[in-house]
């Protein structure tokens, strides 16, 4: 039995280096998710004032109907199910169900070790960092084996500026998760409101300017001989003041984008991915249907495979089929 389970992990490991095999492997891979991004302004970025997203959207393969966990649109549930590449609830689900956790790790509340893209790097000695704008984060640097860590109190521009510090470096991490909290906290405060003169269409432009601050850095990355990705996600959205209500369309509706710096793998997720994931349009689809919608959850998985290494063990997302973000190389020749 063990040498059939250990031949079949063999082949899914093959599995996995055929597809990225054709994708081009990276040398290092940042995801960004912006806490409470509305995938509404980013319909017509440009319209917004957001020069950057634009940008970022105009060179990416990216979906703007992508989900969140199929049962919360909140704040520590999807990251951590990012970095899991697993849905919260259900027997293969991680079990943090609620906004803050202290003194606590993710394998604590779970009853069993939970494995992470974090877990994965540090098998093949690649280098990662964490930075975020909450306190929140610390449930996962207790949790996971994160090389470093720099955790500011709801002030993104610290959090940028440890990030660029260390893109800056002579060897930068090879993996790099950035969480941005202002759109959140805007939110929650003011509204999630997008008209014209809002605060909350203010700090969209700030966040534009800071994400603009990390695609230069990667693209300084790629002048220094470097292979790199972005992946740029949210864990929600947001109606009046709040994200609760995981059945909202405008909470769980999230955008997902993989964008290299000479722009040279874009399009449509779901035209991408014919097959593999099915555009739900409105609906909320449980993340188990066959095929599933493009989640926030893919980007532990993705982000391995960018780097050509194998999913997260017992991950449940973003696994079998992996994520495609480019055409074939047949269909490309075509």
């Amino acid at each position: 039995m063990r040498t059939v389970r250990c031949l079949a992990m063999a082949m899914f490991v093959l599995m996995i280096a055929a597809v990225v095999s054709a994708q081009d492997k990276v040398e290092h891979v940042v995801l960004l998710s912006f806490d409470g991004l509305h995938a509404d302004a980013l319909d017509s970025p440009s319209d917004y004032g957001l020069t950057h997203f634009y940008r970022l959207l105009q060179g990416a393969a990216y979906t703007l109907n992508a989900r969140s966990d199929q049962d919360f649109t909140l704040t520590l549930p999807n990251h951590v199910g990012m970095i899991t590449s697993r849905q919260a609830l259900g027997p293969q689900g991680y079990d943090v169900t609620i906004i803050e956790v202290a003194g606590k790790t993710v394998h604590q509340l779970k009853g069993q070790r939970v494995m992470s893209v974090f877990d994965v790097l540090k098998k093949h000695g690649y280098s990662s960092a964490m930075f975020a704008s909450s306190v929140k984060f610390y449930l996962l640097a207790d949790s996971f084996p994160i090389n470093m860590v720099a955790i500011t109190n709801h002030d993104d521009n610290k959090t940028i500026s440890k990030a660029v510090a260390v893109l800056n470096a002579e060897q930068p991490p090879m993996f790099i998760f950035l969480c941005l909290a202002g759109l959140d906290d805007i939110g929650h405060q003011f509204g999630w409101d997008l008209a014209p003169g809002s605060r909350y269409r203010k700090e969209l432009e700030a966040m534009d300017r800071r994400l603009g601050v990390i695609m230069v850095e990667l693209q300084e990355l790629m002048t220094r001989g470097k292979t790199v990705a972005l992946i740029v996600t949210s864990d929600h959205g947001g109606i009046g003041r709040t994200h609760g209500d995981s059945n909202a369309y405008d909470n769980y509706r999230v955008p997902f984008a993989v964008w290299f710096p000479d722009g040279k793998f874009r399009g449509d997720l779901y035209e991408l991915n014919i097959g593999r994931r099915h555009d739900p349009g409105q609906e909320r689809t449980a993340g188990d249907a066959h095929p599933a919608p493009v989640t926030n959850l893919e980007a532990g998985n993705l982000a391995l495979a960018l780097f050509g290494l194998e999913c997260i063990p017992q991950s449940t997302v973003g696994s079998d089929p992996l994520l495609l973000y480019r055409k074939s190389a047949k269909e490309e020749n075509y």
